[in-house]
């Protein structure tokens, strides 16, 4: 399940990512500990049927910067989803690792369904990674009109 982990850090996130900000190396592992501990206490986790519906509720967090990309979660697991990455201000995807790993795979990216989110949109924190470079999220959408979910 790790490779199905991606990054991506939500500017204003209410609550979950307001107060932390990544350590430098000189802080160490007290200090990441610190922020698993700060998430642990703000972030109930959505847990996932075997379908990839939400099996139980949890978290709720409302993207407060445009231009997230997701893929659809009828994608196999092991093609993983695109990275977005919030930096400087920006909310920027690594679309192009993304599509070299599934051209690896021999996946067409033009048969995934994409959707790109927008300022206001809900989601559902399903897992979370505290490492040296930052807060790392898995992000799941209720299904849109089509009975589609989205994630990264």
């Amino acid at each position: 399940m790790r490779t199905a982990l991606r990054t991506l850090t939500l500017s204003g996130a209410a609550v979950v990512l307001s107060c932390l900000t990544p350590p430098n190396l000189a802080q160490g592992n007290d200090q990441l500990a610190a922020i698993q501990q700060k998430l642990k206490e703000r972030v109930t986790l959505a847990t996932l049927d075997s379908n990839g519906n939400v099996a139980t509720a949890g978290s709720v967090v409302t993207l407060q910067k445009g231009e997230l990309q997701m893929c659809a979660t009828t994608l196999p697991t092991a093609a993983g989803a695109p990275t977005n990455t919030y930096k400087n201000g920006k909310l920027s995807a690594g679309m192009f690792a993304w599509r070299l790993g599934l051209g690896i795979l021999m996946i067409d990216p033009n048969t995934i369904p994409m959707r790109t989110l927008t300022s206001g949109e809900k989601l559902w924190v399903v897992q979370y990674n505290v490492n040296k470079n930052g807060v790392e999220l898995k992000l799941w959408t209720d299904p849109d009109a089509n009975n589609v979910r989205y994630w990264t």
